[in-house]
């Protein structure tokens, strides 16, 4: 419902479901290794992929506004809010790595190889 409600006003982005069962060429070629996993591509390239919930919050309780927040700190969407206090909080409560959300907030780039560090014994 959130991506139905985001095509209709945000005319500058293009918004496309597949099914991932009928589609195994999408699903290797985008690296899709969960669900739901949203690809965001910008310019013909894989911008980021967002696997699972955790950068709405870590649980499936959040909101259209949340999800462009999320699509506009990777620069695939306009969108001004920030909602960055609420998906915490909802992060904070789902036991979530805090992490992630920082890097959303500053719009940089996850790495993944950095978790390796984090858990380093």
């Amino acid at each position: 419902a959130h991506f139905e409600k985001l095509c209709q006003t945000h005319l500058e982005s293009k918004f496309v479901k597949i099914d991932a069962e009928k589609s195994p060429y999408l699903v290797e070629k985008l690296g899709i290794i969960l669900m739901p996993t949203i690809v965001l591509i910008k310019d013909g390239k894989t911008e980021h992929a967002i696997h699972g919930f955790d950068e709405f919050g870590g649980t499936d309780d959040f909101t259209t506004s949340d999800v462009a927040y999320v699509l506009a700190s990777h620069n695939v969407l306009n969108f001004e809010t920030d909602r960055s206090e609420e998906i915490s909080q909802r992060s904070t409560r789902a036991g979530l790595n805090s992490v992630r959300l920082a890097t959303i907030r500053s719009g940089g780039q996850y790495d993944h190889a950095s978790d390796d560090e984090l858990y380093d014994d």
